[in-house]
């Protein structure tokens, strides 16, 4: 994602990019057209993420060194929150199109409120340069970096998207859909959990290594509630829930370690290139997903087609 200096630093800037999300976001609703459908969907993921991109880049700049940890705890609780309190209340209203509308152009223009208040005054980052998102290359070890990152996100986005089907054909358990919802529930309250741990914690200083540390343990973590959940030692919802949390919690270190890095590189490095790749990762991941799930489908549907 490229931004001019100035970018978003008139009312009227901001204004433009919300309009286009919102008339985006609406838009979705109406068309019928799947191939008009996916292209406005595209432009509405590009929007959204140009502007996380900047909002992100720019509250780094001007967060001090000792803060960064606060900040990357509060990003990805509130994020963890949101995608808590979103699928909750699309599971009771996906289909009121008028009241999602509503809340939607609601939390927008909050949003926007907030963007116009505090991004066009004149605040002056921590470093005295201009906040400037023009890529460089990354070097070996941030793509080595970026890649890990996408890798564990496939791994958890390709489990959570197909978590309704392991509960129905994996655990033959009823109600899989209330059921999946609660255990995506519980993931994400694991993950809330682990970032509150590390809160508490006694507070490290900031480094441009990642910590081995946190992966170590998010990786155990990870390794053992995948062999649960494949195990199935039990075919109770109590078990699938510890594997949930368990999940969760090793998850949450993931995120905390890999975007704690990313943020302090870019600052101390003053290489913003990073973070706006890190904060890539998740469409990379989302679109890997989608095409693994896609394509392992193919043997389903010709041994369908050949028993008809």
């Amino acid at each position: 994602v490229l931004a001019h200096k100035s970018f978003l630093k008139r009312k009227k800037d901001v204004l433009y990019i919300f309009l286009l999300i919102f008339i985006t976001f609406v838009s979705l609703f109406v068309i019928k057209n799947i191939a008009l459908y996916f292209i406005i969907f595209i432009i509405l993921k590009f929007a959204l993420s140009y502007l996380y991109n900047y909002l992100d880049q720019y509250f780094i700049k001007i967060t001090s060194e000792s803060q960064i940890e606060l900040h990357v705890r509060s990003h990805i609780s509130y994020f963890i929150i949101a995608n808590i309190i979103a699928p909750f209340y699309l599971s009771f209203f996906y289909d009121n199109i008028y009241l999602n509308i509503s809340v939607f152009l609601l939390l927008l223009t909050f949003s926007f409120f907030f963007v116009s208040k505090y991004m066009t005054k004149d605040i002056r980052p921590r470093s005295e340069q201009k906040i400037d998102l023009k890529q460089d290359s990354l070097t070996i070890n941030d793509w080595l970096f970026i890649i890990y990152a996408i890798v564990i996100s496939v791994v958890i986005f390709s489990s959570a998207s197909l978590i309704i089907y392991f509960v129905q054909d994996y655990y033959l358990m009823t109600d899989a859909k209330i059921k999946g919802g609660i255990l995506l529930g519980l993931i994400n309250i694991g993950t809330i959990f682990s970032i509150f741990l590390l809160g508490l914690a006694k507070k490290t200083p900031q480094t441009k290594r990642i910590s081995i540390g946190h992966n170590l343990v998010a990786m155990l973590l990870l390794l053992v509630a995948l062999l649960m959940f494949y195990l199935k030692l039990s075919v109770s919802f109590v078990y699938l829930s510890a594997c949930g949390i368990t999940a969760g919690i090793g998850y949450g270190l993931f995120l905390i370690s890999t975007r704690n890095y990313a943020s302090t590189v870019s600052i101390q490095c003053d290489r913003p290139q990073l973070l706006t790749a890190y904060n890539n990762t998740a469409n990379s991941a989302s679109l890997i997903s989608f095409l693994i799930i896609f394509i392992l489908s193919f043997p389903n549907s010709f041994s369908q087609r050949e028993i008809e």
